[in-house]
């Protein structure tokens, strides 16, 4: 067995260019299949990190000039709120941008205005994670990461 290892390296040293390329390939093909099962992990595979992820949905309209989805507009979302008999909890959200500073230093950020509903439906205490709230009304204006909380 041994004397076989022995012969196995001295071909391998034999053929320098083959035996490089050998394991550059393996290296490259380990490599891509540790990212690519990484990705899919995070993403396909571990649960949503809220109470029931299961039982999470996204409630979208059709446009009846393209027949493609669109989002529904906020008194739709009312309606659905007050008049569903199926659905637990209901928010809904829309992106939002905003500007931070003035003249030169100004900087446009993007975000997301929700819902106050948001935290039911997703199954989060908002104070453990950090959250800050400030809310106008029956809808969220703001909703960010508060550091050192």
């Amino acid at each position: 067995m041994l004397s076989d290892l022995r012969h196995a390296i001295r071909l391998l040293f034999k053929s320098l260019g083959f035996t490089l390329i050998a394991v550059l390939t393996l290296t490259l093909g380990i490599g891509a299949n540790s990212a690519i099962f990484s990705v899919i992990n995070t993403v396909l595979l571990k649960p949503l990190p809220f109470a029931k992820p299961n039982e999470l949905v996204m409630l979208w309209g059709r446009s009846p000039e393209t027949g493609g989805r669109e989002s529904q507009s906020f008194p739709d979302y009312v309606d659905f709120r007050d008049q569903s008999t199926t659905i637990r909890n209901l928010a809904a959200y829309t992106e939002a941008a905003t500007v931070l500073g003035t003249g030169a230093e100004a900087r446009q950020l993007q975000g997301v205005a929700v819902t106050s509903d948001i935290f039911a439906v997703l199954g989060v205490n908002p104070v453990e994670r950090g959250v800050a709230v400030r809310a106008r009304a029956h809808v969220e204006v703001r909703v960010g990461h508060v550091r050192g909380v």
